[in-house]
């Protein structure tokens, strides 16, 4: 068994099935000597990252994904590795904006939202739930996290929230221009 990580772009079949770009790209070489692509996307599953999607792609058009090569993937081996990385990260990234954050009534300042905006964008990419991970993250109430997150995007904080917010005026106008 032969395997070497790779930090590729992927195209074509592979990123139109993962609909994203991949985390691990790993060729594997079997028993019988043929090549074979490896894809994997990882997610947060119960609060810890999994390997989600795999994709298994034939360097030669000869071999065919069978039961044999599928019991065969040491996948512990190969993406093991990579998901306790992925695990480490997010978990640098949480702990590490955790402070004491009870406001009581006072107003947020627009600081304390784009730390908001950045951990939901993290646990976002991490494929995590972005409400309980704000929450744990800043030491609050999913309920006070979802506020926030509110509060965010009332100021348009978020990178995307400017466009919907356009289109929902744009809306607006035309219904009141019809309306005169």
């Amino acid at each position: 068994m032969q395997s070497k990580v790779h930090q590729v772009p992927v195209e074509g079949m592979v990123a139109r099935v993962l609909g994203s770009r991949p985390d691990v790209v790993v060729t594997y070489t079997d028993r019988r000597g043929h090549e074979w692509m490896l894809v994997v996307e990882l997610k947060s599953i119960n609060g810890r990252p999994e390997i989600a999607t795999l994709v298994v792609h034939s360097a030669h058009t000869k071999a065919a994904v069978n039961r044999r090569l599928l019991r065969e993937l040491p996948l512990g081996q190969l993406f093991g590795e990579a998901v306790a990385a992925e695990a480490k990260l997010l978990n640098q990234r949480i702990s590490g904006k955790k402070r004491s954050t009870a406001h009581r009534g006072r107003r947020h300042t627009d600081d304390e939202l784009r730390a908001v905006v950045h951990l939901y964008m993290d646990a976002q990419r991490g494929r995590r739930p972005v409400q309980a991970t704000v929450a744990k993250a800043l030491g609050i109430s999913v309920a006070a996290a979802n506020r926030r997150i509110i509060a965010a995007r009332r100021r348009g904080l978020f990178p995307d929230i400017s466009i919907k917010i356009s289109n929902q005026q744009r809306k607006k106008q035309s219904l009141n221009d019809k309306e005169v």
